[in-house]
């Protein structure tokens, strides 16, 4: 479908006020996929439209930061911690002993992260060994039956 040079300046102008071209292009009624296919095809609105959501976002920081010094100029006790936290080495949040053990034991070589486990797992090498040789010695179809 063939759209006007119209509906790309609107798009344009919308990108200034929401820097999210999902929520732009639902509001237009067209794919976000379109609108990347514009940038491509066409470099110099793939630029306006970089830049436009650059300002954009830059805008929305400045709100955002104005409504969290509001909150801590009015008490409010996490925006006071949070500006602090993030703000001053004096109220940073220290590392914690669970981090750097975590660390500590990922750079140990006695352990064996599981990487097919999204959480991370940090086995011994011997029970990592002990739990393979577990699997292989078990009739295929035996394993297959959980999938």
């Amino acid at each position: 479908m063939a759209y006007s040079k119209n509906i790309r300046k609107k798009v344009l102008e919308d990108l200034a006020r929401t820097p999210f071209i999902a929520h732009v292009a639902r509001k237009h009624g067209i794919d976000r996929s379109t609108i990347y296919r514009w940038m491509k095809r066409n470099p110099e609105f793939g630029r306006l439209v970089e830049e436009t959501m650059e300002f954009a976002r830059e805008d929305l920081c400045d709100v955002g930061e104005m409504q969290l010094v509001n909150k801590v100029k009015a008490g409010d006790m996490g925006a006071i911690k949070y500006f602090l936290s993030n703000n001053s080495p004096r109220y940073a949040p220290k590392a914690s002993e669970y981090s750097d053990t975590r660390q500590r034991r990922r750079e140990s070589p006695m352990l064996v992260d599981i990487e097919d486990q999204d959480d991370g797992i940090l086995v011994s090498k011997e029970t990592f060994e002990l739990q393979r040789r577990k699997r292989e010695r078990e009739p295929k179809s035996s394993r297959d039956v959980g999938s």
